[in-house]
């Protein structure tokens, strides 16, 4: 059965880099990961994105949403100088 995860030890081995270092990926998101019952488990796919520099699918998800409130905020926005707007002229 081919193996599916790496443990932290494994990554920071295959990078030559510190365990520290490669849990600090998982958590800023650098590195798609898992963190199940205290362990962190980095799928081996993960490892050839990161190689290639992708982004992780949820930093990807994150920055999509990201877009989809700028654009909510946008629309607020208009709608707030629109209401002050009124306001100045007396209208309300």
């Amino acid at each position: 059965m081919k193996k599916k995860y790496y443990k932290i030890s494994e990554v920071a081995e295959i990078y030559g880099v510190a365990y520290d270092t490669v849990k600090k990926w998982c958590i800023n998101g650098d590195m798609e990961a898992n963190f199940i019952g205290g362990t962190w488990y980095i799928p081996i796919e993960a490892t050839e994105s990161y190689e290639k520099g992708l982004k992780p699918k949820r930093v990807l998800a994150l920055e999509k949403d990201k877009e989809a409130l700028q654009k909510r905020i946008e629309a607020l926005e208009r709608v707030m100088r629109e209401v002050a707007g009124t306001l100045l002229k007396g209208e309300i």
